[in-house]
């Protein structure tokens, strides 16, 4: 439960994650690279959902992906 605390996501939603990861799911987590941010970029972002979000700031893509999930 800690680590779903500390990545603001519900407990029960990382355990999906991880299910998924062991049986090879094309959900699965990938790696991904974490930048800098600068205050007037914007992001586009597909998640593995099939969501697509453009032109909102980090901060605002991660808190529609996780309103969304």
């Amino acid at each position: 439960m800690q680590i779903a605390d500390e990545i603001g996501v519900a407990f029960e939603t990382l355990r999906r994650w991880c299910v998924a990861t062991e049986h090879g799911s094309p959900r699965a987590l990938v790696p991904i690279e974490v930048v800098a941010e600068r205050s007037d970029r914007t992001v586009s972002v597909v998640s593995a959902g099939g969501y697509r979000i453009e032109g909102l700031t980090l901060e605002e893509a991660v808190s529609t992906l996780r309103a969304l999930g």
